[in-house]
């Protein structure tokens, strides 16, 4: 592969991945808005957040798939790199990518899961239990499995 190829993939990946940092840090404040959250075990408080909160639920949610979605041309292009200039690491390039998209996957499944609350609560008057068995639907993929 000719080099200035080689530097136009590193150029584009490497913006991509600046791109994804900016939308991350310019959600970043969006997570500590909208003050406490009620326990989970009282459905019904935490369907009346949801409902308040519905439109920052989105918001959220849009902006991570923006995020992933620019982080996959970056996972890309670091491998692209990796294979290009160190083809016997190639193994490590491919494991970082899939890696990068396994959590991406996950994340984006729990996303749409916390973009249910947010359609769920669209109505004005959301259904206590569905918005709570969605939510703890998401926690083993945001914490422990993310």
């Amino acid at each position: 592969m000719a080099s200035g190829q080689a530097d136009r993939t590193v150029q584009i990946a490497g913006a991509f991945g600046v791109m994804a940092c900016v939308v991350a840090l310019a959600e970043f404040p969006l997570w500590f808005m909208g003050g406490s959250i009620p326990q989970f075990s009282d459905a019904t408080a935490f369907a009346e957040f949801a409902t308040r909160h519905g439109s920052l639920y989105l918001t959220r949610t849009l902006m991570d798939l923006c995020i992933f979605s620019l982080l996959v041309v970056f996972f890309g292009g670091f491998r692209h790199l990796v294979v290009t200039t160190q083809p016997s690491e190639e193994w490590l390039g491919t494991t970082f990518f899939g890696l990068s998209a396994i959590y991406t996957a996950v994340t984006l499944i729990s996303d749409s899961l916390t973009g249910s609350i947010a359609l769920d609560t669209a109505g004005g008057k959301a259904d206590p239990t569905v918005i709570r068995t969605l939510n703890e639907s998401t926690l083993l993929m945001f914490g422990a499995t993310g």
